[in-house]
């Protein structure tokens, strides 16, 4: 494939290319060179299609991101008419609140926030422990100093 002409010739010879690291070779979809492209120059358009793949981690800090709760609550009949009962008695007093109000977005959110709030005050949230507690001990603390 040609990617830059001779001037004063037909003869054509490949000169430029697009370089990708290891890592991301997987990702380049098709690359070709665009002959017709009026660019003021011996040398053809060079062209890449890439497939980009975003990364789903997520970063919390402390105190913000997602809570877990403990839905386990919630299982048993008497778990689960209680947080029912809740949430209509609270959607009941925002229902009053806002009954002449037509603007979706105050009542979504509120809507939202009440069913937060009932489920952090029904189940409440779940304590994470951390995978590596049971085998990092102080053994391995000192050890791990040592080597720093």
């Amino acid at each position: 494939m040609g990617t830059w002409k001779i001037p004063g010739s037909t003869e054509v010879n490949q000169i430029d290319h697009v370089l990708v690291s290891a890592r991301h070779a997987s990702s380049i979809i098709d690359i070709r060179n665009s002959r017709g492209a009026n660019c003021d120059s011996d040398h053809y358009l060079v062209k890449a299609k890439v497939r980009e793949r975003f990364s789903r981690g997520w970063k919390h800090r402390a105190g913000c991101g997602r809570r877990k709760w403990n839905s386990e609550l919630i299982t048993s009949p008497e778990g689960k008419m209680r947080y029912q009962a809740s949430l209509e008695k609270k959607l009941e007093e925002i229902k009053t609140i806002e009954s002449g109000s037509l603007d979706m977005n105050k009542m979504w959110n509120d809507v939202k926030e009440t069913i937060i709030a009932v489920g952090e005050e029904v189940m409440g949230t779940k304590t994470i422990q951390k995978r590596n507690v049971e085998w990092f001990d102080e053994e391995c603390r000192e050890k791990n100093s040592q080597e720093e």
